[in-house]
């Protein structure tokens, strides 16, 4: 994946807890790819109808807790 393309949350993404702010079909675009750790990427995404920082302060302080702003690879699929 590359700043550019496409995405959705892939069918392990929509079960994680990190991503539970993110709408359900909601297509974003990669803008940030996001170094993390010595080998490993994560993707900053700008979603078409999730904002974070609105689903933030309007979440309860358990379920943001868990919550991320970057997804690793294996929680996006590539829109069809």
């Amino acid at each position: 994946m590359k700043v550019g393309d496409l995405v959705t949350l892939s069918a392990y993404g929509k079960k994680v807890k990190r991503s539970r702010w993110v709408e359900d079909n909601d297509i974003g675009i990669i803008v940030k790819l996001v170094p993390w750790g010595h080998s490993f990427l994560e993707y900053k995404v700008k979603w078409r109808k999730s904002d974070y920082k609105s689903k933030i302060k309007t979440g309860s302080i358990a379920e943001t807790y868990y919550w991320s702003e970057d997804f690793p690879r294996k929680d996006l699929r590539y829109v069809k």
